[in-house]
């Protein structure tokens, strides 16, 4: 089977893979808050703290990967990371909107569009 030779990545391609891993450490981070501040202070059953911890971390985990397809630049990496990008913007607006909320939400948008302007770049699958 003949290898698809592939250009070495851009800086926006770079940068891009750079921002999943950013984004995915953050919400690493904010698991982390959630479980300490919750499980302190909340109205919330601890077992669906622990439940939103989860997802957090699986997000977290998702972008990560996806980061290492984008680098690699990988066709099905990009669409599957615009597509939980576009998941992670819509899903901001789901419940109360504060600094964290913010802080996705930009870097969010901001890696959305910078891999909608290095879609050329993803040609392997």
């Amino acid at each position: 089977m003949k290898k698809l030779k592939t250009n070495p990545p851009s800086n926006l391609v770079k940068i891009s893979a750079f921002l999943f891993v950013l984004i995915g450490l953050i919400w690493f981070v904010f698991s982390v808050i959630t479980l300490t501040r919750a499980s302190v202070s909340s109205i919330l059953p601890t077992w669906l703290i622990w439940l939103l911890s989860a997802m957090m971390v699986g997000n977290g985990l998702l972008l990560i990967v996806v980061s290492w397809g984008i680098r690699h630049q990988k066709r099905r990496f990009y669409w599957f990371g615009l597509i939980l990008l576009f998941l992670n913007i819509l899903l901001t607006f789901t419940d109360q909107f504060g600094l964290f909320d913010l802080v996705t939400l930009l870097l969010d948008v901001g890696l959305f569009i910078v891999l909608i302007f290095t879609k050329k770049h993803y040609s392997n699958f």
